[in-house]
């Protein structure tokens, strides 16, 4: 929940796209609200989805390593 940037006198919820009179009880009644909480549950999943997403793929390039002579780092010749 924001400030709205259309009314400087509301807020605005970013999970289900409403604008809130600044009442406390009005806000208070919006977050227990069924479709607040419904769209924090799916908001709450997708970011576990992207979190492990990028763990997997921070994991996967670790993991992955690429022979010196494919990445240009040539070994050093001794000269006789």
């Amino acid at each position: 929940i924001v400030q709205s940037k259309k009314n400087s006198k509301q807020l605005y919820c970013r999970l289900t796209q409403q604008s809130l009179n600044k009442i406390m009880a009005e806000v208070e009644l919006h977050v227990k609200g069924r479709r607040y909480r419904a769209a924090l549950e799916r908001y709450n999943k997708l970011e576990a989805q992207r979190a492990a997403k990028a763990c997997r793929k921070r994991l996967a390039e670790e993991t992955s390593e690429i022979p010196s002579f494919l990445a240009g780092e040539e070994e050093e010749e001794e000269a006789y």
